[in-house]
């Protein structure tokens, strides 16, 4: 369900004391028979400008010896929990924004982002934050990064960008700027040939067709820089997924 080297066992790190205010809650609120992993990026990712989820820049919530050792080991406050009985997979990060939990919850009633599931309060020192757990896009249902499958998706830019389109417009349709790097945070599912986004701490309500045009530019942005030659090709699809023709 989860990559190895993406997702390391909390009780294999020596960071595991330090969590237990959190892992304590998880049992409690989300899950009291798994397993929890903590976020690591890879340095071949942080090498190309990918730091998948980044929520530990905006984290004042662990002790700054403890933030600085999470830093210099490349880890984030990131944390899955898999359930074993019954069987449940959930992210658990730290919020980003105070609109990111309306926006992450209608998100994913429109099925353009993951199922969001609760909200925890802070078990550490800032007692005005707090975690969202939410769906974990998992693997094994054929749910992938979009940069750990370039090949594959260039190989099928027309079903991808077709769905980009859609999602693209399900999203900005509801008066929601994503705000955001869709290299880092796009998924695409190998099976059902669906997109979507994770991480919704950068978006924001707009309505304003100013908004929606810079949105549009930073989509065709990484089309280019995702199809190369086929980029044409690849925005007359998502234009009419859109209903821009």
């Amino acid at each position: 369900m989860a990559s190895n080297d993406e997702w390391i066992n909390l009780n294999e790190t020596s960071f595991l004391k330090a969590f237990n205010p959190l892992t304590d809650l998880i049992k409690k609120r989300v899950g009291s028979n798994g397993t929890n992993y903590i976020f690591k990026n890879s340095k071949v990712q942080l090498s190309q400008g990918i730091d998948h989820y980044g929520r530990i820049k905006y984290s004042n919530e662990v002790p700054t010896k403890l933030k600085d050792d999470l830093v210099q080991n490349n880890y984030d406050i990131v944390f899955l929990h898999q359930n074993k009985s019954p069987k449940e997979n959930y992210i658990i990060k730290l919020k980003q924004s105070d609109i990111e939990q309306k926006i992450s919850k209608k998100m994913g009633q429109k099925e353009v982002g993951p199922v969001f599931k609760k909200t925890l309060p802070s078990p550490f020192n800032n007692k005005n934050d707090m975690f969202l757990v939410e769906e974990f896009l998992a693997y094994s249902d054929g749910w992938h990064p979009i940069y750990s499958m370039q090949k594959h998706i260039r190989k099928h830019y027309s079903s991808f960008a077709d769905s980009f389109g859609e999602m693209m417009s399900v999203i900005n349709n509801a008066g929601i700027m994503y705000g955001d790097d869709f290299w880092k945070h796009l998924y695409y599912n190998t099976m059902d040939q669906e997109c979507r986004l994770i991480d919704f701490g950068s978006s924001f309500f707009s309505n304003n067709p100013d908004d929606t045009n810079y949105e549009l530019d930073k989509v065709y942005q990484f089309i280019d820089m995702m199809f190369h030659k086929r980029s044409a090709d690849s925005k007359k699809i998502f234009d009419s997924a859109y209903g821009l023709d």
